[in-house]
């Protein structure tokens, strides 16, 4: 009997009667076919998914309990481990393609007469064939296992790892099983030996001539025969998707502890998923977030242009990064820096958005003090300090000779030092302003420039160039600030009569980069001006005795390289600069 769909099973029957012996009915309807099993007058029922209703393990058990030694033939439309998950493949006398048999009635025959002359049997042989027409489904490994020995395996078994169906039968299944999981797969195995259970999906390690390991997916069952038990099953390299999952475990566990805000939204802008720091951001839940939009954070405060400017900038599938005010669940408004990134389908369709959401609230008030206090030593100290020079030349010529002459005398040198601050911290803004328009500098000749500038100034000093005839790196004007900073410093800190200074300057090729190492023979710098330096902060007990040490610091991570404080043997100070070849 032909269970399918009436066109299919019409002309697939007739294609059949011409090569079986034996009458191929073809039910109308499901009460006819319900017949045909109630009489008993059949001998094999070939059906196909598309002619079931309720699912094929309810099928079949149906037509078992009516007819338990009847032989099914299953022609199948799905790919093959989607109907190994829901049905027990022993039950069946054989299993084809749909899609093959309709191409080719009568490839069908073969099978239908083997099972017509041998109805339902135990045989051992016969549970062999079944299987081993199975090696057609050459995504899917198909073995045989007696006393723990593959008796059979296809070719897609063998290729798993790494070898061939001769090589492999015969052989312990233990030889393919990495040692590490030796006692899980020998745990499964007795299970079904003892008939704990009949039938085991797991995964285990295997080996692999030329890899490491091979991640391997099983479904095997036992199958009692006439000579004993054996057991069939198979199996699937999952390798690629066992690594997926581990680093999508990863991804996940990074973005639930992550410290910056992610959320991700679909193309219309529904919000999917929202991380913890995104909750403690906005103050928003996740199930308050997910299926709402990003809306619910819109402060009133950005207008239209701007949410025009993002949408055309996503709309063009390029990266968004700006600042924006956003207001939390209380009500609060607060500062953000997002990026919101596009991502794609694999076949390059843009699937939604990944939003990176950072709090720069803090920082941003930060900045805006450090602004204010910026303008007030440009502009407010260094003026108040030219009135107080005015007026201390005006009382110089009045206590000349006095005992108040050595306070003026005070006053003024530190009037003087006030104001050199406020030079040199002119000097680091600027400075430090420059560092974000990429630049290309030849270093040679701003050695040469500012060691005759320091020089010029201070003719008891020594400065000696070990450099080559040019070498260029990655900055600009700021790297001239630089290197008059720490020559400057070598020369006017040195308890030395004459001041030693030694420039030498080395490229790494290999590693891209570029190294100025500048040495004095003065006193070196203290162990707090040191562990200031390291610690990159600065407290009542560890700093630094001025801003000059702390520009080279800020420059050269501005631009990407490493700067390194070292007091010298037997004395002195060597400062080592390293930074990107241009």
């Amino acid at each position: 009997m032909l269970a399918a769909e009436t066109k299919f099973a019409k002309d697939t029957a007739a294609e059949l009667s011409a090569c079986v012996d034996a009458t191929v009915e073809t039910p109308a309807t499901p009460s006819e076919a319900h017949a045909y099993l109630d009489r008993g007058d059949i001998s094999c029922l070939v059906f196909s998914e598309g002619a079931v209703e309720d699912g094929l393990a309810n099928f079949v058990d149906m037509v078992k309990d009516v007819m338990p030694d009847l032989p099914l033939v299953l022609l199948h439309e799905r790919p093959f481990d989607a109907v190994a998950d829901e049905i027990d493949l022993t039950a069946l006398a054989d299993i084809r393609a749909k899609e093959s048999v309709a191409a080719n009635p009568r490839c069908l025959c073969p099978c239908l007469n083997r099972v017509a002359a041998s109805p339902a049997s135990g045989d051992t042989e016969l549970l062999r064939k079944r299987y081993e027409r199975l090696v057609e489904q050459d995504i899917i490994g198909v073995y045989t296992v007696e006393d723990r020995k593959f008796t059979y395996v296809n070719e897609r078994v063998a290729e798993i790892f790494g070898t061939t169906p001769e090589a492999l039968t015969g052989t312990s299944v233990f030889d393919v099983v990495a040692p590490e999981d030796h006692e899980r797969v020998r745990e499964r195995i007795c299970r079904r030996e003892r008939g704990v259970e009949e039938s085991s999906h797991y995964t285990f390690r295997g080996t692999h001539p030329e890899h490491d390991t091979v991640v391997v997916e099983v479904y095997g069952s036992r199958v009692e025969t006439a000579s004993g038990s054996l057991i069939i099953g198979v199996m699937l390299d999952i390798t690629e998707r066992d690594s997926y999952e581990r680093e999508l475990r990863q991804l996940s566990q990074a973005l639930e502890y992550a410290a910056t805000g992610v959320y991700i939204t679909d193309t219309d802008s529904v919000i999917q998923y929202v991380n913890p720091a995104f909750e403690r951001i906005t103050g928003y839940d996740r199930n308050e977030a997910v299926g709402a939009t990003p809306q619910i954070l819109n402060s009133g405060q950005m207008d239209d242009e701007y949410f025009d400017r993002l949408y055309r900038t996503l709309e063009a599938e390029v990266v968004w990064e700006e600042s924006i005010i956003d207001q939390r669940k209380n009500g609060e408004f607060y500062h953000a820096y997002q990026t919101i990134t596009p991502y794609k389908t694999p076949d390059g369709e843009t699937a939604g958005y990944v939003a990176i959401h950072s709090d720069i609230t803090e920082s941003r008030i930060q900045q805006q003090v450090l602004q204010v206090f910026q303008r007030l030593l440009r502009h407010n100290l260094r003026n108040k300090l030219t009135v107080i020079h005015g007026h201390l030349g005006v009382l110089r010529s009045e206590v000349t000779g006095t005992p108040a002459e050595e306070s003026i005398d005070e006053i003024s040198a530190a009037t003087e030092q006030l104001d050199s601050l406020s030079r040199k911290t002119t000097q680091v803004t600027s400075a430090l302003e420059s560092i974000d328009e990429t630049q290309t500098i030849d270093l040679v000749p701003v050695l040469r420039r500012e060691r005759d500038t320091v020089q010029s100034e201070h003719s008891a000093a020594s400065i000696t160039l070990d450099i080559p005839s040019e070498l260029s790196v990655e900055g600009g004007g700021e790297l001239e600030v630089v290197v008059n900073e720490l020559l400057t410093n070598a020369v006017v800190h040195c308890d030395r009569d004459e001041p030693e200074v030694s420039v030498r300057l080395t490229a790494d090729t290999e590693h891209s980069k570029a190294s100025l190492v500048i040495r004095d023979n003065g006193p070196g710098i203290t162990d707090v001006q040191l562990a200031a330096l390291d610690s990159g902060e600065e407290t009542p007990l560890v700093h630094t005795e001025g801003i000059g040490l702390w520009l080279v610091e800020w420059v050269l991570t501005g631009l990407g390289g490493d700067v390194e404080f070292e007091n010298d043997t037997p004395r002195g100070l060597a400062v080592t600069l390293t930074l990107p070849l241009a």
